[in-house]
This record gives structure tokens, sequence and C-alpha cells, in this order.
């Protein structure tokens, strides 16, 4: 007869879990009121409830002890914008006969959880960058270096890289210095590569 002992005793404990309850709330942050025995999941959904009413995403900040035994607890949650760059995932290409600056040029970007590692071939030389996209999908003010196999070929040292994701499209562009005080700026429009 202990199965049926330990089945009350686990309704018993169900019973004491008090629900997950919204204590404060701003477009910033929230705080949720919740006892030892709330379900982790129960206490995630309300936060999430919460932060979306802003358009935001819970981020965990901290909790604390309401009372002696921490029976009962404060959770406080940060109300974030959610990071759209993941959206992005994949790779993204374009080329172009002439960019203005005297040169032929292809690019190639490829994007994993925002981050993004990409190669520009610029008439014979090379140049590779890394960078990581906001939470809007920008792509801002990468510097490209020249590849060490590219050490060799006439061209500038390192370029700017800039581009802003859409979901099937990016648009950026790519600048070096040219003569004296003048910059070079070609336009770039990427294409998301089919998988």
């Amino acid at each position: 007869m202990r199965v049926p002992t330990i089945l009350l005793g686990l309704i018993a404990l169900a019973a004491c879990a008090a629900p997950a309850v919204i204590s404060d709330i701003n477009p910033s942050f929230l705080r949720i009121k919740a006892s030892a025995l709330t379900p982790h999941d129960e206490i995630t959904q309300k936060a999430q409830d919460g932060c979306a009413i802003y358009g935001k995403e819970p981020v965990p900040v901290s909790s604390s002890c309401i009372d002696t035994n921490c029976d009962y607890q404060e959770l406080l949650f940060a109300c974030r914008a959610p990071n759209r760059s993941i959206a992005f995932d994949g790779k993204w290409v374009a080329e172009g006969q002439d960019d203005g600056c005297g040169s032929s040029w292809a690019m190639e970007i490829d994007i994993l959880n925002g981050r993004a590692r990409g190669v520009l071939w610029r008439g014979w030389a090379t140049y590779d960058f890394e960078g990581r996209l906001d939470s809007e999908g920008r792509l801002v003010k990468i510097l490209a270096g020249k590849t060490e196999a590219s050490n060799g070929i006439v061209g500038p040292r390192f370029i700017t890289v800039n581009a802003t994701f859409a979901e099937e499209t990016a648009t950026g562009d790519y600048s070096m210095r040219a003569f004296g005080p003048a910059t070079c700026t070609a336009a770039v429009k990427l294409s998301r590569h089919p998988t």
C-alpha cells in the first residue's frame, strides 16, 4: 500500500505549489512571485507572457527568498527586444563586374546564430571578416583585412563592410581608401543562397 501513500504525498506537494504571479511589470523588467514548488515551466511562461505585452522577451536576472525558509521567492526578469538576427542564418552571396572603384568583386557571408563570417574577393585580392549582427539584422562597420595569401597583391589593406539583412535580400556597401583623403564606396546587394 505504499503506492497510494506516495501518490497522496505528491498530490499534497503539488497543492502547495502556489501559482506564479507577476507582482511588478514595466517595459524594462518584471518581477514574479512564486513558491519554491512552482514548476519552472510555469514561471518561464508567465515571464514570457508579461514581456510579450511590450513585444519583448524575458531574460532571467536574479531570484531572492521572500521568507526565512525560502518557501516563497521573487524572480526578476529583464524584458529585452528579441534577437531577430537568428532569422538571417544561412549563406548570402553577391557579385559584380565593376565596383565603381576599378575592380570586379564577389562576396559571401555565412551567418549562424547572429554571427557573421565573410569573404570579399576584389580583383585578385581576398579579404575576410567576422562580426555579429545586431538585434535588427545589421552588420555595421566591420573591418575586412587582406588575407595572408593576398599580401603581395595591389589593393587596400583593409576594407569596411556594412550590410542590413531582410528576409531574402541584404543591402549594404564596402568602402576603402582611394587616392589621398578620398574614399571609394561600392553598393552591395546580397541574396540568400538556397540550401
